[in-house]
């Protein structure tokens, strides 16, 4: 309901989605709106940095050309931007869970649909963190060394050096709800 309320209350005709505990570039809405207008009705990251607040752990997520990939790419809501029309035509559905990935892929599958397309954050435009109290779960796929976490876009911002000493100060005392990125690196990886 909140996201087609903000859809009904926008005056744009692009709409962007933020996640409230994630940290974004200047340059992400650029990029994404340039994605957009190559002639698409939406697009959202095929690929994204993840920071797990529960272990430090900095990774990328790469979803793997195996069938699932469809489900990760199009079923995060924080990482996308649309057009508005698109939405008046097939606004989300009402779930607790889930409502993203239905919402793209009603957009793909329209008849009238210029598609959706997808962006491999390459930059580190999105830094999506993982902190143990998130409804979904992202896992890195490759973890990155500091120095490549230094030189991501969102590393530029200029307090992100006192928010990356915050957050990974008060990290001890978290513990995730589910599989960790960093437990899932341990097993997986």
């Amino acid at each position: 309901l909140k996201r087609n309320l903000c859809a009904y209350l926008a005056r744009g005709s692009l709409i962007a989605h933020f996640d409230d505990d994630d940290l974004y570039s200047p340059g992400y809405l650029h990029q994404m709106a340039q994605e957009l207008l190559l002639g698409a009705d939406a697009v959202t990251l095929s690929s994204w940095f993840v920071w797990d607040a529960c272990t430090g752990i900095v990774g990328e997520v790469k979803p793997l050309p195996d069938g699932s990939q469809e489900n990760w790419i199009l079923g995060y809501g924080f990482s996308y931007v649309y057009r508005r029309e698109c939405w008046a035509r097939r606004p989300f559905e009402h779930e607790h869970f889930g409502e993203d990935y239905k919402f793209l892929v009603g957009i793909r599958d329209a008849s009238c649909s210029r598609g959706v397309r997808t962006f491999d954050d390459t930059q580190g435009l999105v830094l999506h963190v993982q902190q143990g109290l998130n409804l979904s779960t992202s896992h890195a796929h490759q973890r990155i060394d500091v120095g490549r976490f230094q030189s991501l876009s969102v590393a530029k911002l200029p307090s992100f050096p006192a928010l990356f000493r915050s957050l990974h100060a008060c990290r001890t005392g978290l513990e995730s709800a589910f599989l960790s990125v960093g437990e899932a690196y341990r097993q997986y990886l």
